[in-house]
C-alpha cells in the first residue's frame, strides 16, 4: 500500500509545467517551492504523472535562441528579486 503524498497534485503539475516551459531547472524550482531538487526531478520524469494529467513528454529540444531567452528571463527575474531584497535590507538598516 502506498503512502499518500504530502504534496497536492496541483503543486506537482505546476512545477512540471514551469520546468517544461523553461521557468527554472530542478534547483531553481526546488528553491522556489521549498522542495528538494531530487523531488522536482522525480516529478518531471514521472511518466504516469504526465500521462494521467495529459502533460506531453517534452521530446523536442528548444532552439538555441529560445533556450537562451528562457535562461535570460529566469536570470532577470532572479536578479530583480535579489535587488528588492537588498533594497529592503538597506531600508531596515537605515532605520537603526
Amino acid at each position: 500500500m502506498s503512502r499518500a503524498s504530502p504534496y497536492s497534485l496541483e503543486l506537482k503539475l505546476k512545477v512540471v509545467r514551469e520546468y517544461d516551459e523553461g521557468f527554472g531547472g530542478y534547483k531553481a524550482l526546488a528553491q522556489k517551492y521549498n522542495l528538494s531538487r531530487d523531488l522536482v526531478r522525480s516529478w518531471v520524469s514521472n511518466a504516469s504523472l504526465r500521462e494521467n494529467n495529459k502533460i506531453p513528454v517534452k521530446d523536442e529540444k528548444l532552439p538555441v535562441g529560445e533556450k537562451n531567452l528562457a535562461y535570460y528571463k529566469q536570470a532577470a527575474a532572479y536578479w530583480e528579486d535579489y535587488a528588492h531584497q537588498l533594497e529592503e535590507r538597506l531600508e531596515i538598516e537605515d532605520i537603526f
